[in-house]
């Protein structure tokens, strides 16, 4: 698949060298340009968070997980908040809850 990761991390190796490039570009290109360049940060920050959850529910399929189960951190929530559901080996070993992003990641990782 798509090398996520590595875009990730190379973003932020240089970023101090991606917002001057941006800066520029916004300046150089035509006006027509300017708000789709203006717009290509956030819309790359965009895909890259719908595409890992796209990536880990086609992950998840591929290797036999049921996807209307909840996912792995949910059943581990639903044990730290109320005890009900094996504990936490038997969650993780049972492998029938998907590890997929679901909402609680997004929550954490998006704010």
């Amino acid at each position: 698949f798509f090398p996520m990761f590595e875009w990730i991390v190379a973003a932020g190796e240089h970023m101090k060298f991606n917002v001057a490039l941006w800066i520029v570009l916004i300046c150089a290109v035509r006006p027509k340009l300017r708000v789709p360049v203006i717009l290509a940060p956030f819309l790359f920050v965009a895909f890259m968070v719908c595409f890992a959850v796209f990536e880990s529910r086609h992950l998840a399929r591929l290797e036999g997980y049921d996807l209307s189960m909840p996912t792995l951190r949910e059943a581990m929530e639903q044990y730290i908040e109320t005890g009900e559901g094996g504990s936490p080996t038997a969650i993780l070993a049972s492998r029938k809850y998907p590890p997929i992003l679901g909402s609680w990641e997004l929550r954490r990782y998006l704010g």
